[in-house]
């Protein structure tokens, strides 16, 4: 029993229970306050917090709870303590509360979840991080290797990445370079590219089958028939995606 203090005003215990949402959706922090002070005489010296003093904690420890995950929960609760600890004292009808402590736990199930949910998402973390060196290293080949292959040839000694498949460029040097100049934007086969995918862009399923028929039949007259049939079907997959199937059969000549 706490002695009575201000003039033999009983001591008074209040108690707060909650579960309360993690970062990560269905999983939660168990969370148990306790109260200290003094009540108005009269009042019962033990009992639950009211719902307006509930709802006063539930939204400040909400504002901590929401950024971490329950792996974290001695974080938590370090972070709940310290919060409480800013709001306490203050005054409720009948009641004015000085004192408090915070317990946190984790449902075991909800803990193993949480694990599993932190390193789903360090993997996701390495894997974006493996992709930004890779599009790096794709930035070194376009903006350096056109003006000194042997840059190009040092960066074909860089090891790949672990986490990607077929990161590392070809090993041949000079065979990069060529490959890098013959796609460089000035060229006029590349324009002419560019030009080709923007009229694409502009026609019907139907007419971009007619594009790939009048390519075929064009490189077939200089007996160039394999390229033109892959021509003809690289525009026939275009034209299928765009109706949402696989395409419709190409008119034969």
């Amino acid at each position: 029993m706490r002695r009575r203090t201000r003039g033999g005003e009983p001591p008074l215990t209040c108690e707060y229970q909650e579960y309360l949402p993690s970062r990560d959706e269905g999983l939660h922090f168990a969370v148990h306050v306790r109260l200290f002070g003094i009540a108005s005489t009269g009042a019962s010296s033990r009992g639950k917090l009211d719902d307006a003093g509930a709802d006063h904690l539930r939204a400040e420890f909400e504002r901590v709870t929401c950024q971490h995950s329950v792996v974290r929960w001695r974080v938590v609760r370090q972070l709940l303590a310290a919060r409480l600890s800013e709001l306490v004292p203050f005054s409720l009808p009948g009641a004015e509360l000085r004192e408090a402590t915070v317990v946190v736990h984790v449902a075991s199930e909800h803990l193993d979840a949480g694990l599993q949910i932190e390193h789903a998402r360090h993997e996701l973390e390495l894997d974006e991080l493996a992709h930004r060196q890779v599009r790096a290293r794709m930035r070194f080949l376009r903006e350096e290797c056109l003006r000194d292959p042997a840059s190009a040839e040092l960066f074909t000694l860089l090891p790949p990445s672990p986490r990607l498949a077929d990161s590392s460029p070809a090993g041949d040097p000079d065979r990069l370079v060529n490959l890098v100049r013959n796609w460089q934007p000035t060229r006029g086969w590349v324009r002419a590219a560019e030009v080709l995918i923007e009229f694409g862009n502009k026609l019907t399923s139907e007419q971009l089958l007619m594009l790939g028929t009048v390519g075929r039949q064009v490189m077939e007259s200089f007996s160039e028939a394999e390229r033109g049939q892959q021509f003809a079907e690289a525009l026939k997959s275009e034209a299928g995606r765009m109706n949402g199937a696989g395409g419709e059969p190409l008119p034969q000549t």
